[in-house]
């Protein structure tokens, strides 16, 4: 190995301490190695035979800020996650859905799959990341290094520390530095030590297995869903308390009983004793609702059963929501035109696809289609994708196409389908056109996917054989008035509404459309100390944060503008770390990968300038003007607050 002089150069110190011990394993110490933390010094000019910058996106903001880099070469790396807290991984049971939690998506989704491709795949992974620091239920989670961001409903955090160089990097590093086989082997055993440690704790684990069998039982008779078990002639082998009660409540217990002398549906019995390994499918017995998903276990010749017995959605299926066009308020132009197209079309047969952003009032619209239709007396099933994870939507798509009844389904946010179970559905659609009427709700711009090849083309047009938007509440501010009145009435107290509070609520964006004014009006009538409800009774907490005028600039943007004024007012170099401290201290929840988003986007908008070397970020006339401190700027945006 030559003596060369070597620079790594990066974001934040976490990953730059991180990166350099890794770089460590094979320097010796005639090797002149120094780190640069971009965060928290950035000098004019660095000189190197090899200078390595943590990423791609440090490359293009490290050449921005220093005047001057010279060297031999140079190498942008490329980081995976770190092999450090591996080994803890094997205690998480398969099939349990984790949180992969890291400061931006692609992050988390490359360290996903990598993790999958050193055999980590039986676990059900979900990106989590600033700020969709969303939860849903998940209790376990993984991060590289990222600890702080971890929610506080997590219960089990698992660590890898901070993502390291990739091998691709490492072996351009090592062939620059002329590093020879020999002089890397200790790193390898170093390595090799960590695969043999993580081996016994899969041995440790799997002994753990026999004690779990035992509990396996426990589990069934706790499970939500029916569990039923039997052989190949229809014999009954085992049933779970919540079968017994559900469908046989008369008998003690059904073991040893044929299937024809519990059930009397010929088609339910048909079912249960096809051939097939796997399928599903939902049928109506014992005066109940059910979805039932079956596999065959081949080693054993039995059938093993799940029972979803109905509620929630499937209760309003059975009950019948009777939702008609007069429940949907509203007389602009723009709202009657798509409401009388909508009625047209609820007498036809086609598929309809309802586009409009979220708490519009999609599935209110596609329930009074349904309940229009000549369908009306068949079941209609709504089936929300954004509720469900990917197993549930897979046993929903099965028990769709497996359903013989001619009704409707409602399915919601039906962009969010993964691939392959858009093929089964496309497929049940072309070799059965008519058997059911498919109304589909999404929000934003749904062909956007079509175009990135996330949502096949065939399947968009057979939902789309006829088309709905429902304009968002901030483009039909006439309606407002008339929705604010129905709701009011709902309340059953009278009360009436000032004119400065209409005129305010018209003025408003409305990001949460309907159900946003809807739950402002209940909390004020709740609140309302006199019959008039005027400005003063809107809520802390609950004003609207958006005016039509101020969306240009959002509320994450806004407050690092702010942040940015401060500092120069007060003569200090602005950075990432410093910006991040006072983000938060504006209640603004921000990573520093966000920050630099957020700053290219503000630089490209010319709100703030960039100076090169140690002189950092300048807020712009127009960034001062965007805050309301400028010259020239209107105060007249805050000046009709309450």
């Amino acid at each position: 190995m030559k003596n060369k002089s070597i620079t790594l150069i990066s974001g934040s110190r976490d990953t730059g301490d991180s990166l350099s011990e890794q770089l460590q394993l094979y320097l010796n110490k005639e090797q002149t190695f120094s780190l640069i933390v971009l965060d928290e010094f950035c000098p004019e000019s660095v000189e190197s035979d090899l200078i390595i910058f943590s990423s791609r996106s440090l490359e293009e903001e490290a050449r921005e800020k220093i005047n001057r880099l010279k060297a031999g070469r140079f190498i942008s790396g490329r980081r995976t996650i770190s092999h450090k807290g591996i080994d803890s991984l094997v205690t998480i049971p398969a099939g349990t859905d984790i949180l992969f939690i890291n400061d931006d998506r692609e992050s988390a989704e490359e360290s996903i799959e990598a993790l999958k491709k050193i055999g980590f795949n039986q676990f059900n992974y979900k990106p989590c990341y600033p700020p969709l620091l969303e939860t849903e239920g998940i209790k376990t989670a993984i991060t590289a290094g990222e600890t702080h961001l971890v929610p506080p409903e997590v219960s089990k955090a698992y660590d890898l520390g901070s993502r390291v160089f990739d091998y691709p990097t490492l072996a351009a590093i090592l062939s620059c530095l002329e590093i020879s086989p020999d002089e890397i082997e200790a790193p390898s055993f170093r390595y090799l030590k960590k695969i043999v440690s993580t081996s016994a704790k899969v041995s440790a684990y799997s002994q753990k297995i026999n004690k779990l069998n035992s509990q396996l039982i426990m589990l069934l008779e706790g499970s939500g869903e029916g569990i039923l078990t039997y052989d190949t002639s229809g014999t009954v082998l085992m049933a779970n308390e919540n079968f017994r009660s559900s469908l046989t409540p008369g008998l003690e217990s059904p073991v040893g009983y044929r299937l024809s002398e519990i059930f009397d549906s010929k088609e339910l019995l048909s079912f249960l004793l096809k051939s097939r390994k796997e399928e599903g499918g939902r049928f109506y017995a014992g005066g109940k609702h059910f979805s039932v998903r079956k596999t065959l276990h081949e080693n054993s010749s039995t059938y093993i059963c799940s029972i979803v017995f109905s509620r929630g959605d499937m209760e309003e299926t059975v009950h019948r929501e009777r939702v008609a066009f007069d429940h949907l308020i509203g007389k602009s132009e723009s709202f009657s035109r798509m409401k009388k197209q909508a009625e047209k079309l609820s007498l036809s047969n086609f598929n309809i696809l309802i586009e409009g952003e979220k708490g519009t009032g999609r599935k209110l619209l596609a329930r009074a289609i349904s309940n229009s239709s000549h369908r009306k007396q068949q079941v209609c099933q709504t089936v929300r994708l954004e509720a469900l994870d990917r197993e549930q939507m897979e046993s929903e798509i099965e028990a769709l196409v497996s359903d013989r009844d001619e009704g409707t389904v409602i399915l919601s946010e039906a962009d969010l389908l993964p691939l392959d179970l858009q093929k089964k559905l496309l497929f049940f659609l072309i070799h059965t056109p008519e058997k059911k009427r498919i109304i589909s709700t999404v929000s934003g711009d749904f062909y956007k996917k079509v175009e990135s090849g996330a949502f096949l083309p065939e399947l968009y047009y057979k939902l789309k054989e006829s088309y709905l938007y429902i304009p968002p509440l901030r483009d039909r501010e006439d309606d407002i008035p008339l929705i604010l009145k129905a709701e009011l009435k709902k309340t059953g107290v009278k009360l009436k509404v000032d004119r400065e509070l209409i005129s305010y609520l018209k003025s408003c964006c409305w990001s949460g459309n309907i159900n946003e004014l809807i739950n402002t009006v209940r909390t004020m009538s709740a609140l309302a100390e006199t019959d008039v409800l005027t400005l003063a009774c809107l809520p802390e907490g609950m004003i609207p944060d958006q005016r039509k005028y101020d969306r240009e600039l959002p509320k994450a943007s806004r407050s690092v503008l702010m942040a940015i004024e401060q500092l120069n007012k007060k003569g200090i170099v602005t950075g990432r770390a410093k910006l991040t401290i006072l983000t938060d201290k504006m209640g603004e929840r921000l990573t520093e990968a966000q920050i630099r988003r957020i700053l290219k986007e503000l630089t490209a908008e010319d709100f703030v300038r960039k100076e090169k070397g140690r002189y950092g970020l300048f807020i712009s006339e127009k960034g001062r003007q965007a805050l309301g401190t400028g010259d020239s700027s209107s105060k007249r945006q805050f000046s009709d607050f309450p």
